[in-house]
């Protein structure tokens, strides 16, 4: 399985879900980082600047939810995955206000993951690449005026 060349936030409280669903994160993702809660999360945030972050909802400190809303603030492109047992309609509604892409419940399936990944990254990708094109163009641009006052 080849890699994907992005950066992940993984951001879960217990200590036995956050090893093993990191260990699936690594075969899939280039680089993984983990948090215990959401202060933790959002420090790490602000450190490694991922471009997804996936979180369950009830943290200690700060939610996943809360974590999430700061982090919008911060990066507004950035991703958002929320992997929980926890299915109540009150955090789908507000995991759609804050604007969360995905929502995955526990018994986490590990292809559905994969899937989100790869299409949050599709974009990313895209995103990155319109950004790229987008400067390539102004210095173009800039260097096309400067010519024009040349001549």
């Amino acid at each position: 399985m080849e890699r994907v060349k992005i950066s992940v936030l993984y951001c879960e409280d217990e200590l036995i879900v956050m090893k093993s669903i990191s260990k699936l994160l690594e075969r899939k993702v280039e680089n993984v980082y983990t948090a215990m809660d959401g202060v933790e999360g959002l420090s790490k945030f602000n450190e490694f600047k991922p471009q997804i972050i996936i979180t369950d909802i009830r943290m200690p400190n700060l939610s996943g939810l809360d974590m999430i809303q700061q982090m919008r603030e911060i990066n507004p492109s950035c991703k958002f995955i929320i992997v929980s047992a926890y299915g109540q309609t009150d955090y789908f509604q507000r995991a759609i206000d804050i604007g969360v892409h995905g929502f995955l419940l526990n018994p986490l399936n590990k292809d559905k993951l994969y899937r989100m990944i790869e299409e949050l990254s599709d974009s990313i990708v895209l995103n990155e690449k319109i950004k790229d094109e987008k400067f390539v163009r102004k210095q173009v641009e800039e260097e096309l005026v400067q010519a024009n006052r040349m001549l």
